[in-house]
């Protein structure tokens, strides 16, 4: 039946369902680059899932929140996928013109007006400035009659390049959307920026030109009239995150490209943050990164990016303040481990940071049943103790035991079959480790207690006189053992723990393997999300802190996921 309809029929039918309002836009181009044969393959499916769209956007009555995700349960970048760049220019290059208003596209702003008013404030000591900023900001003004209304009723002399100066700070670029501009000119099309701003027009064509945003066109007004007469209507595309922008040009004929801004998108995802700074921080980083449409990133991606990272960048910039004030900081891992790269990246420092991968095992004295007690639920390894990890380590193996071996019965095992070691090599490494220094700060990054416990255990023996300060990931997250087993493993990665340290050398063991290409996901991930944590925080010009409870609850609330790479 659905054949016998008219092609031109069905593309009016397809245009109402999905250019109602801004929400069915959005939706309707998601669900379609989610499969892009569903039309052709199922069209009374896909129909349907249309016209239910429509129903939950369109009427007051309907709950919109059957459409909201959650951070770290639902796998967001197979959910809200945009067309590739590619894609959105083949339709674009149809067109001789393209009309943007930029803003909340091409440029978005990481400081809202509020804030940059209330700094204002605070830069000058003029109280009162911010609340008529804000009220003579609706008015309709431009700039300069603005300000000249504040200080003859405040008494005082602002000048309003002050604003300028903040507002040109607080914006950075969506490279998805200049290269679309790009492509435009490349191509010939005449590209046309349309504002409505009380910017004067030479501000708008400096912040334009120093982010290298290309156009043949400026125009810039104060009023509510913010549309201009094009030459070829049928020909003229319109890009922006403005709907109502848009619905203008729709009315006279010209082709509709809407963009919703990722950081407006990711204010309808849940997420578990409670620090408001952090939380705005947040929202633009991943926005930018995982759903501006420069790339659909991977399951492993998005979930190192969104859950591991927070954890890993938060209790690094802990460790990295702390650093300016210590004589020498120890951190137990591998120079090259995911950890102190991100070290690295934070820190200005080189000389302070030292890495040792010590562990919990490489104490020289036999442990109790009870202290067994307390290393095994922390340390991941054990999971894999009837697969051989530890069999070297003992005096009988492991793999060969029947039936399953319970954490109680392995605390036994472990104190009693345990290896002997030399003790003098345990003792002269950490002497040459510590190199003389009288005060003795380490960072463990796994969230455990046990290798600072033991550490400090070695440093007693070797001089009592020391002053040791332990920090570690346990103590940042706060967290459940249980819990944090499968970051300890993520963080661990495939590199081997330190078992034993004779008077030659040191021996190591490796825990079960992780896939190599799911752990280059998810560290490539960790260190985007450093730079771009540096990066944002400098443009905002703030020293945004990452909680250890907000770090905790952005992991835990992809837990299940994360298991399910970790057990693979």
């Amino acid at each position: 039946m659905i054949e016998k309809l008219s092609l031109d029929f069905v593309r009016k039918i397809y245009n109402i369902l999905t250019t109602g309002n801004d929400d069915v836009n959005f939706y309707c181009m998601c669900l379609q680059n989610q499969n892009r044969e569903a039309a052709t393959n199922n069209p009374v499916k896909f129909g349907l899932e249309l016209i239910k769209i429509n129903i939950l956007c369109r009427l007051p009555f309907c709950n919109k929140r059957i459409f909201t995700k959650t951070v770290g349960k639902d796998y967001l970048s197979q959910i809200f996928v945009r067309p590739s760049i590619c894609e959105l220019a083949s339709g674009m290059l149809d067109n001789s013109h393209l009309v943007t208003d930029i803003f909340g596209s091409a440029l978005n702003q990481i400081k809202d007006d509020d804030k940059i008013f209330a700094e204002i404030e605070n830069v000058t000591g003029v109280k009162g400035f911010a609340l008529l900023r804000k009220k003579y900001g609706k008015q309709g003004l431009t700039i300069s009659r603005i300000y000249k209304k504040i200080n003859a009723e405040l008494k005082t002399l602002i000048d309003y390049k002050l604003e300028l100066s903040l507002v040109e700070n607080s914006f950075f670029e969506n490279r998805y959307i200049v290269r679309m501009i790009d492509i435009a000119q490349c191509n010939n099309m005449k590209v046309s920026v349309v504002i409505r701003s009380i910017y004067p027009k030479e501000f708008i064509k400096h912040l334009l030109d120093s982010h290298q945003i290309g156009y043949d066109e400026l125009i810039v007004t104060n009023g509510n009239n913010n549309v201009i007469e094009t030459d070829d209507k049928s020909h003229t595309c319109v890009m922006s995150n403005n709907y109502d922008f848009i619905k203008k040009y729709a009315k006279m004929g010209c082709r509709q490209m809407y963009y919703r801004c990722p950081t407006v998108l990711m204010e309808h995802i849940d997420n578990p943050i409670k620090d408001e700074k952090f939380k705005m921080l947040y929202n633009t980083i991943c926005g930018m990164n995982l759903f501006s449409g420069i790339k659909r990133m991977s399951n492993e991606y998005e979930l190192g990016y969104m859950c591991i990272a927070p954890a890993i960048v938060g209790f690094a910039s802990e460790c990295v303040e702390r650093l300016h004030n210590a004589e020498k900081m120890i951190f137990f891992c591998d120079e090259n481990s995911i950890f102190a790269q991100t070290v690295k990246m934070l820190s200005e420092s080189t000389d302070k940071p030292m890495f040792f991968p010590w562990s919990a095992f490489a104490t020289d004295k036999y442990r109790t049943v009870e202290e067994w007690r307390k290393i095994i639920p922390e340390m991941p390894v054990f999971k894999y103790a009837k697969l051989g990890v530890l069999d070297k380590l003992m005096r009988y193996p492991l793999s060969e035991i029947d039936g399953k071996i319970s954490d109680d019965e392995l605390a036994k095992i472990m104190a009693t079959a345990w290896i002997d070691k030399d003790s003098d090599g345990v003792e002269n490494t950490v002497q040459a480790v510590i190199n003389g220094s009288r005060i003795v700060v380490t960072v463990d990054p796994l969230p455990e207690k046990c290798a600072s416990e033991e550490f400090a255990k070695t440093i007693y023996r070797i001089d009592k006189s020391i002053v040791y300060n332990g920090i570690s990931m346990n103590n940042y997250l706060c967290a459940d053992d249980n819990n944090v087993l499968a970051l300890s493993e993520i963080i661990q990665g495939n590199k081997p723990l330190l078992w034993k340290i004779d008077k030659s050398e040191k021996h190591w063991v490796y825990s079960k393997k992780i896939d190599t290409a799911i752990l280059k996901e998810i560290y490539t991930a960790v260190c985007d999300f450093a730079n771009d944590f540096v990066k944002y925080s400098k443009i905002t010009d703030c020293k945004c802190k990452i909680s250890g409870e907000d770090a905790l609850s952005l992991y835990l609330s992809g837990i299940e996921r994360l298991k399910n790479i970790t057990q693979e």
